[in-house]
């Protein structure tokens, strides 16, 4: 009966981590009916952009023949600090639209608040945080905007 119960338990917890939870979701259901634009954010979050946010991501789950290439672009632009860098990055992928989590700022991407992509967010030429959920932030990518 413990061991039963123990199964039982461990599962629940494994499946509750599992699935987008109900902010990410209705964010992203925010997010579909703004203009069409292409989404940046954690390569494992894609499918539910496409479900949810009915865009496409930046990379697909479904691995292709440039998924190692967009990999490697994806971490180039997570972590440089070089606005003109990142900004021609973005722009070269149509990259309309950014969602960042709490998972991504607490260890999934980043380790400090003033790293990459985080600390570049801050230039408000370049990037307008256009939702703000408790764990969820969406910014637009202004890739028009003159220096």
């Amino acid at each position: 009966f413990c061991g039963l119960l123990f199964s039982t338990l461990s599962y629940a917890r494994r499946v509750s981590d599992m699935g987008p939870d109900i902010e990410m979701t209705s964010s992203l259901k925010w997010l579909s009916v703004l203009g069409s634009g292409k989404v940046f954010s954690y390569p494992g979050y894609s499918d539910y952009i496409t479900y949810f946010g009915r865009k496409p991501a930046m990379i697909n789950t479904e691995p292709g023949e440039n998924t190692q290439e967009l990999l490697n672009l994806t971490n180039e632009i997570f972590y440089s600090r070089r606005l003109d860098y990142t900004k021609s990055l973005l722009s070269k992928q149509n990259i309309s639209y950014i969602v960042i989590d709490n998972k991504m700022r607490q260890g999934l991407v980043w380790a400090r608040e003033d790293q990459g992509l985080l600390f570049l967010l801050r230039s408000n030429e370049t990037f307008r945080k256009i939702y703000s959920g408790s764990t969820i932030e969406i910014w637009e990518y202004l890739p028009q905007t003159k220096k």
